[in-house]
């Protein structure tokens, strides 16, 4: 009975055991998957890889550790970068046996993003380009609003076109790296005919003997010393006021005359009172008008007091010393030229070897010009080399000594003499140089100079 009882035990127990057999051969795992199969890492750096299926227990190994190290922490993986090259990431399950590999490549430290300029300011349909000056060389561009401001990556240059008046943040990302740089854009309604001037710091004045005429030694001590100034941002009149402008001007005004300080002036050069028929303005069927041919000529036979009228009625004002050659250098966009716009003064200028016109001729066979005719500074803005000096707000000093540098009107109260620049139609090129400087009275006329404003 004994031995009967045995042999049922060993039965039982090996029923038991062979039912547990079963039951393991038939346990299935989950398919061994990672969140990541491929990755690109900065040496230096750290990438996470998170096991996202699998029985929870694993074993990880890199074909190369002298290029990446490998460890593990629960269902985390981190691989560290440590040198440039291809590396396998083994992953094992250690209960289904099921094996994983993520392709790493391992790139060198990629330079931090930057870009040219951070803050712009844009006219309507205006486009500028500004640099991707350090990074991966792989971006992407997007515009915080695409109605106001839209931005095209082609290679490392980022082109912002403005669209409609606002303002927008154009992020500039490195694919590579993640890093993003934002850039502020501004876009703003500006009147027609003016260019806007970013503002900035510059060398102020001449250095000396430029343009190699020791005759010129005279006029070069009136543009010294150079000095650092730093100007903040304005427009400027693309173009000098014309005839036409100003013969509107008159007529709003009603007259020549206006008071200054208190005391009457004349806007034009006058004759017993009256406007002189030099002037290419005169007055038919109870207004102003530029005379025929002449509307678009420089106005001339102007006075510092007619400008200034001029600019207040126009909601500007005369730009200062320093705007004005801040913005004939072509302000932060300056190549560094001699003249306004090249050192070939002819594209740029007219002057006393180049400047006859039959058509509008003042002495020998030469005279002014039609404004525009030449090619334009770095900003866009034409003729601030010749064809008629230009006045400014400042009073007249004989150098620079003690002058502002912070782009403001030097007003020296004392001194009736007011500053012009640029040269103009009859003079030698020397004198038409962007750090060339003279002065005039304020309530002198003349065929030589005119002005522009600023806003």
């Amino acid at each position: 009975m004994k031995t009967k009882l045995n042999l049922f035990l060993i039965y039982c127990l090996s029923v038991i055991f062979l039912s547990s057999c079963s039951k393991n051969e038939d346990l299935v795992y989950p398919n061994l998957e990672t969140n990541k199969n491929t990755i690109t890492i900065e040496v230096g750096k750290v990438e996470t890889v998170t096991v996202v299926s699998g029985s929870e227990n694993y074993e990880v190994k890199s074909s190369d550790e002298s290029k990446a190290t490998v460890t593990l922490d629960g269902n985390i993986i981190q691989i560290s970068a440590l040198k440039e090259g291809e590396v396998i990431i083994t992953v094992k399950d250690t209960e289904s046996k099921q094996t994983k590999t993520i392709n790493a490549t391992i790139i060198a430290k990629i330079p931090d993003l930057e870009v040219a300029r951070e803050d712009i300011i844009l006219q309507l349909k205006e486009t500028v380009e500004i640099e991707v000056t350090s990074g991966s060389g792989e971006y992407e561009v997007s515009s915080s609003d695409e109605t106001k401001a839209i931005a095209i990556l082609e290679a490392t240059i980022v082109k912002i076109e403005g669209i409609e008046q606002g303002s927008a943040l154009i992020t500039v990302k490195d694919v590579k790296s993640g890093q993003t740089k934002e850039i502020k854009v501004t876009v703003k309604a500006i009147e027609k005919g003016y260019v806007f001037v970013e503002g900035g710091t510059f060398v102020m004045g001449s250095p000396e003997m430029e343009g190699g005429d020791s005759i010129d030694q005279n006029a070069f001590k009136k543009q010294y010393p150079q000095h650092e100034v730093t100007v903040q941002d304005f427009y400027i009149s693309m173009y000098e006021i014309t005839n036409e402008q100003f013969a509107k001007f008159l007529t709003k005004n009603g007259g020549i005359k206006g008071t200054y300080e208190g005391k009457e002036v004349f806007y034009v050069q006058d004759k017993n009172g009256k406007m002189d028929t030099k002037l290419q303005i005169e007055f038919m069927e109870g207004k102003y008008k530029a005379k025929a041919g002449k509307e678009q000529y420089p106005m001339i036979y102007v006075t510092w007091y007619g400008a200034k009228a001029y600019a207040e009625w126009a909601g500007g004002r005369l730009p200062t010393e320093a705007e004005w050659e801040y913005a004939a250098r072509g302000g932060n966009q300056s190549k560094n030229y001699e003249y306004s716009g090249s050192n070939d003064i002819n594209k740029v200028c007219w002057h006393w070897y180049n400047s006859e016109n039959p058509d509008n001729a003042f002495y020998a066979g030469r005279g002014t010009h039609i404004v525009g005719q030449k090619e334009p500074n770095e900003l866009g803005i034409y003729d601030m080399s010749g064809n008629v000096w230009e006045l400014c707000e400042d009073s007249w000093h004989n150098n620079y000594e003690n002058a502002p540098t912070d782009g403001s009107a030097w007003i020296n109260k004392e001194e009736e003499r007011i500053v012009m620049r640029g040269g103009y139609w009859a003079v030698r090129i020397s004198w038409c140089r962007s750090a060339m400087r003279w002065f005039e009275f304020p309530g002198n006329a003349t065929n030589v100079h005119g002005f522009r404003i600023v806003k």
